[in-house]
């Protein structure tokens, strides 16, 4: 291992910010950045980073290409590269080594709107497929599907402790940010899909007896993978949205729902009423997160009378 790699990996092991996943993916970053800076600079350690280490490592970020599409890398993975290594520099005290705006370094903004649907339909048929290989996979996946769950939040579950009968209550230590949440009980399948996850689990969690969760959701990410299932978040867009379609009354935007010059003041209430539930539910703590899985009600360049009343109805 060079050296600065090593001294990367050191830094990781003792400054755990953030949850597991987090800290797994801030360290795959940061020794990617270690890969390109030991390339040019042999021997180089953490002590010794300069600026102009830094901006030949902006200068990667911004010209690197991926292997899997070989266009040069997404804003969102940039900014993400860009996290870590400010992260690492405020461990070493050179934060100032690199502006903390995205913008001055010439990095464009993330679109988080998308233009079509990304939700994913989980078929009972592909449940029983998963079930024949690994019937805690097989539950993580309908508790995704059935709650709008996040994959490691289900591999997490533990159905005799989070069933509440009418709800569930999500512990903080399974959720993204370590914020405990509850999400109503409303369907038989749901009830179904409990019953289900607490057969299988027992007094436990759907991580198998003997596993940690590290090497539980690597091997279920690879049997997901093996029978289809690369869009796991589908499942997350396909509850939002038809979570959203039950309470407003309407499909959200993204499925052909009306946008903010098609509206009432009735519907434009309904709309905020709506969003903020399903973003409860999902486990964000702002509405506009909400946009990623219904898509923008606001139309592009609505008048200035209806910007104001949209405006006030959203607080």
């Amino acid at each position: 291992m060079k050296q600065l790699e090593y001294d990367i990996v050191t830094i990781c092991r003792r400054c755990k910010s953030g949850g597991a996943a987090t800290q797994a993916q801030r360290k795959r970053n940061l020794l990617q950045i270690a890969v390109w800076l030991t390339a040019k600079h042999p021997g180089l350690k953490s002590a010794n980073l300069r600026s102009s280490h830094v901006q030949f490592v902006v200068n990667q970020i911004c010209t690197e290409k991926s292997t899997k599409s070989g266009e040069v890398l997404g804003s969102g993975r940039q900014k993400n590269l860009l996290s870590s290594l400010r992260w690492l520099l405020e461990r070493l005290g050179k934060s100032g080594l690199l502006p903390r705006s995205n913008d001055a370094l010439g990095i464009p903004r993330r679109n988080y709107v998308p233009a079509t649907t990304r939700a994913v339909a989980v078929e009972d048929g592909l449940i029983a497929n998963l079930a024949q290989h690994c019937e805690f996979t097989a539950m993580s996946l309908l508790l995704t599907r059935e709650f709008g769950l996040r994959i490691e939040e289900a591999h997490k579950f533990r159905p005799c402790e989070a069933d509440c009968g009418t709800h569930v209550a999500l512990r903080g230590s399974w959720c993204k940010g370590g914020v405990p949440r509850t999400i109503p009980i409303r369907t038989q399948s749901q009830r179904a899909a409990l019953d289900e996850a607490a057969r299988v689990a027992g007094n436990g969690s759907l991580i198998p007896g003997g596993l940690s969760y590290i090497q539980h959701a690597r091997t279920a990410r690879e049997l997901l993978a093996s029978v289809g299932v690369n869009r796991i978040h589908g499942a997350r867009h396909q509850y939002a949205q038809t979570r959203f379609a039950e309470l407003a009354g309407f499909p959200c935007p993204l499925l052909g729902g009306p946008t903010v010059d098609a509206m009432t003041v009735q519907e434009l209430s309904t709309d905020k009423v709506a969003r903020l539930t399903v973003s409860k539910e999902l486990g964000h703590g702002r509405v506009s997160v909400t946009n990623v899985y219904l898509g923008s009600a606001t139309r592009r360049q609505a008048q200035p009378k209806a910007d104001r009343e949209l405006n006030r109805l959203l607080g």
